[in-house]
């Protein structure tokens, strides 16, 4: 007897434990739902509008509501056929709200929505009804044509008891009833059976468990359709709306470029002397549109011809030596940058001018550049070079609308959709200021540099075409679409390229300039020679202006074989053949620039950001959608 005694002791205790423990898991979660309707309008174009009713007891006295989750990523693994499909699919949530009389926030993440119910600054009654709605956007489950409707009623992810459900799902058309399967924790039936009641009235299937769901436990639905049982939403629609916003953009930026944007033709004249009255830094501004480093320096070379400087090249230093006031004809930053330089002196050290020199050198390029904004010297029309400016900026728009569309319009992420939309602006905005640049260089730079900057452009482009082609197949939209968008922009980048129009003037003094350029860079040797007899100091005329151009090593190659005077107003430590001597005053004149136009380095500093706290979530279960939750 006392051996039964024990055992029924040992029982006891054990069912005790069992027992509290349970108890403890419920308290920890603090509610309990009493009852959970689900109600789900399934439309004809996979959209299914989800409203859901929730009668909770709260066991504790510190909770102030519920937080609702609501999937939108799944990953499915499917048996047809005897093989087996590993699928993922995105079907967005979307036209969220609370309906019940509660205070609610709404937070999307990327595996779906989460809302949060209730008041932070108050507890929760003992007895809530909550209720909201969401409607969710399927998508093709890309099963060989098959549809079904696939969703869960109750996803098992809620971390408490549910004591009854209801639930009520109208179709939008009629179905094949045998093809109805529930699975709860009764098992997978097409009838009612133990707690499950299953009925079907014409396009409505209604049902309810009534008996307890401990967390994990799902009910879900399957109904497998006719194939055109569904008509989804074609994103195709937002690819023609894309491709059109794209074209009307494109058609009025080619308009603009075509009334005042096209170049007239430029005539250049054949020119063996420096343009009448320029200096050779307003040259260097005529062949590119813009006073650089370059222009400005190339003054000392013609300062040097006028005989207003000499520069002495010695063993240990480099010294410019003032001989004469500039002319009073001179222009307005030929005389602040000459008077900067010889401010402390009529000799200066070149090395002297380092990390000093250089902000003279930037005010005399604004002053270059100001030189030409009169009307009467203007190199470009104004309105020209208004929308260049703009139309850089707004050069994405092509396949930036259409990366947007397509995207936001399939995943319904507004984050991410500006995400794409910023790597699209950032990228073709950088490619088509380089295009820009190349433009107004034309002239200017090397085959090599020229060729680099063409593949780096290229690099750039291919990175917005690659992700709206990405975006393309992801959303299942037709690639002649996004085709289209890409060739729109690449439109509107060469529009935009040749938007700038330059003035009557400008076309003049370019045709000049070019002129000159092109007999710098083909000059025969017996014109030279000519030029030379009638001139002995001929290449030293010119000399000033191919810097500015940079054509100085193709201007001196030209005299390797040809008699010159020595240079005046330069005196080098190489003696003999004044080839050699020309050839070090192009070289040092580089010193020269590097000195004058050297800023010291920026004061390094240094910062950080910290970040702390966080959490993370997650969404899951046996079918499509199916919210779950817990206590906050």
């Amino acid at each position: 007897m006392r051996k039964i005694l024990n055992v029924l002791l040992a029982v006891f205790i054990a069912l005790g434990v069992c027992c509290l423990n349970t108890s403890e898991a419920y308290a920890r979660e603090g509610f309990e739902i009493n009852k959970h309707t689900v109600e789900m309008d399934v439309h004809e174009d996979g959209t299914i509008l989800v409203t859901e009713t929730m009668d909770v007891v709260f066991t504790s006295s510190t909770l102030h509501g519920i937080y609702v989750n609501i999937p939108k990523k799944y990953n499915m693994k499917w048996e047809l056929n005897g093989q087996t499909y590993y699928k993922e699919y995105v079907f967005p949530v979307r036209k969220v709200k609370v309906l019940s009389d509660h205070n609610y926030e709404k937070e999307d993440f990327e595996e779906g929505v989460q809302i949060k119910i209730g008041d932070p600054d108050s507890f929760a009654n003992t007895y809530e009804t909550y209720k909201w709605q969401y409607e969710i956007v399927t998508r093709d489950l890309d099963l060989e044509n098959r549809q079904m409707l696939f969703m869960n009623i109750v996803s098992g992810k809620w971390d408490t008891v549910t004591h009854s459900v209801d639930f009520l799902i109208n179709m939008p058309k009629e179905f094949n009833r045998s093809k109805l399967l529930f699975d709860s924790p009764v098992g997978v039936t097409s009838e009612s059976k133990d707690a499950l009641s299953i009925v079907v009235t014409g396009k409505t299937i209604s049902g309810s468990y009534n008996a307890d769901l401990q967390p994990g436990d799902a009910i879900t639905v399957q109904l497998s359709l006719d194939d055109d049982y569904f008509e989804f939403i074609s994103n195709d629609k937002y690819g023609l709306s894309a491709m059109i916003i794209s074209g009307i953009s494109t058609i009025i930026m080619a308009t603009a470029f075509f009334l005042f944007g096209k170049d007239d033709p430029l005539v250049e004249s054949v020119e063996f002397h420096a343009p009448s009255g320029m200096t050779s830094a307003e040259v260097g501004v005529i062949i590119d549109g813009i006073a650089n480093d370059g222009d400005v320096v190339s003054l000392i070379l013609d300062w040097g011809r006028r005989g207003l400087i000499n520069i002495v090249d010695e063993e240990e230093s480099l010294t410019l030596v003032k001989k004469a006031d500039l002319e009073p004809t001179a222009r307005s930053y030929e005389r602040v940058m000459f008077d900067k330089l010889f401010s402390n002196g009529d000799e200066v050290d070149i090395e002297s001018l380092s990390e000093v020199f250089y902000t003279t050198i930037h005010r005399v390029e604004k002053m270059l550049d100001k030189h030409f904004d009169s009307n009467k010297r203007r190199l470009f029309t104004r309105r020209s070079v208004a929308l260049q400016s703009a139309m850089t900026i707004l050069s994405f728009i092509p396949i930036g609308v259409a990366s947007f569309m397509l995207y936001y319009n399939y995943y319904y992420d507004l984050p991410l959709s500006f995400i794409w939309v910023a790597i699209d602006a950032i990228t073709i905005v950088a490619f088509s200021s380089i295009m820009v640049y190349l433009d107004s260089k034309r002239y200017v730079h090397k085959w090599y540099t020229k060729t680099l900057l063409y593949v780096l452009s290229l690099v750039l482009f291919t990175i917005p075409v690659i992700i709206l082609v990405f975006i393309t197949v992801r959303t299942h939209t037709s690639i002649w679409f996004s085709f289209v968008c890409i060739l729109f922009n690449i439109v509107v980048i060469v529009i935009t390229r040749f938007m700038k129009k330059r003035t009557d003037y400008g076309n003049q003094v370019l045709g000049q300039v070019i002129g000159l350029r092109n007999f710098i860079i083909v000059a025969e040797e017996d014109r030279l020679q000519e030029l030379v007899d009638e001139n002995p100091y001929y290449f030293y005329d010119i000399l000033p202006f191919a810097y500015a151009l940079g054509l100085t090593d193709v201007w001196n190659d030209h005299f390797k074989k040809l008699t010159i005077q020595p240079c005046e107003w330069y005196s080098s430590r190489l003696y003999g053949n004044p080839y050699y001597m020309t050839n070090s005053l192009t070289s040092q004149m580089h010193v020269i620039e590097r000195a004058m136009t050297s800023a010291p380095a920026p004061e390094s500093s240094s910062g950080g950001f910290s970040s702390g706290g966080g959490s993370s979530g997650g969404f899951s279960s046996g079918g499509f959608g199916g919210s779950g939750g817990g206590g906050w």
